[in-house]
Parts: structure tokens; sequence; C-alpha cells
């Protein structure tokens, strides 16, 4: 995202600008790693550009670090488009699908580059917790999810939850494993 007034017309124009990230500063030797950090590493391999990472501590430090000018532009949630509204501008969306509330906004795959990328959560249980247990909460979870009441208030958010489901699991964090490895090699976190 960027400011409103900010002359990016494309988010392949961005080049050399600085790109605001939440996480924690760090000194010039050292890389604080946070997701949106590992994301704009990935944006910079994928698109073959090179981004300057400004850490700030959280997406609203960030954002008020673009917002006053200090950096051209913020990789953030589309939560945080929906909280600041026409003060900011956003450029793609790093999803599968555009996202129902920006039917606008390309995503980064329309606009060329092969991101997908988000904030993934998910429900824990204990180790011990028996595998019967573990698939009712997930089929409460998949069920809650598909209820359009829980949809459009996700939605009206600016959130677009996944539903992973207990089964499918183990292969969407095989694939993510599989997406990061590189990433995290080259923040300096695995060898």
């Amino acid at each position: 995202m960027s400011r409103p007034t900010t002359k990016i017309l494309h988010i392949l124009l961005l080049g050399l600008a600085v790109i605001a990230t939440t996480g924690t500063p760090a000194s010039a030797t050292e890389y604080p790693a946070t997701a949106n950090h590992l994301t704009q590493i990935r944006f910079d391999r994928i698109t073959g550009g090179k981004t300057i990472y400004q850490p700030y501590k959280g997406t609203a430090a960030s954002i008020a670090a673009m917002l006053e000018g200090r950096v051209d532009a913020a990789m953030a949630y589309t939560t945080a488009t929906k909280k600041y509204g026409s003060d900011v501008r956003l450029l793609a969306i790093a999803m599968e699908n555009r996202h129902p509330e920006f039917p606008t906004i390309p995503t980064f795959r329309e606009l060329d580059i092969d991101m997908v990328d988000g904030a993934y959560r998910g429900i824990a249980v204990p180790s011990d917790t028996p595998v019967t247990v573990q698939k009712a909460i997930s089929a409460l979870f998949s069920r809650i999810s598909q209820d359009p009441e829980a949809i459009q208030k996700n939605q009206d958010l600016g959130l677009a939850p996944l539903d992973i489901g207990y089964d499918a699991l183990p292969y969407f964090l095989f694939k993510q494993r599989e997406k990061y490895l590189a990433t995290a090699r080259q923040a300096g976190l695995i060898d």
C-alpha cells in the first residue's frame, strides 16, 4: 500500500523505494526476520527487484511512517486498509483471488508476480489430544468458517480466513515450509 498521493502507478515501479514493514529494529548486521521482513525478501527474490527493509514496531508504526512520508510504501495486512481507509492506497493483494472487500485491487499474480502470502493462524491443542478430538475441533472451526455471518464479519474487517482442516493441514504445512525455506536461509535464520 502507499499514500494516496504517492506517484507509484504500479507495484512494479517501486524499484528502490523504501518499504515500511513491521518488526523490531535491529542493527545493520542483523535481520529481524519478522513475517513481513520475510515477505519483503520473497518479494525481492520473485520480482528480481531490490527494496529496502525499514523495520518498525508494528503495523501502526509502519503505516504512520508511510503516511508521514518517511517511506514510500508499506507491506501490510488487508485489515490495515480497512482501518486507514482513504488515507492509504492498496496496490496489490498477495492472495489467490481478489479480496471481496477490495474487488478492484489486483492480486500479485494478476500483475505477473507469483506471490501468495499471508498471516496464517490456527487452533492448537496439547500434543496428547486424541485424534478424534482434534478432528472434532477442526470440524467445528470449519463449520464456523462457513457461517454466512462469520464470513461477512471477517470480510468487513478485511480478513480472508482459510479453512485448511485437519486432514489437509500436513500438506499445507509442507507447501509452506517448501515456500519459505529459501527465504529463511536468505534471512540468516537457517543454514
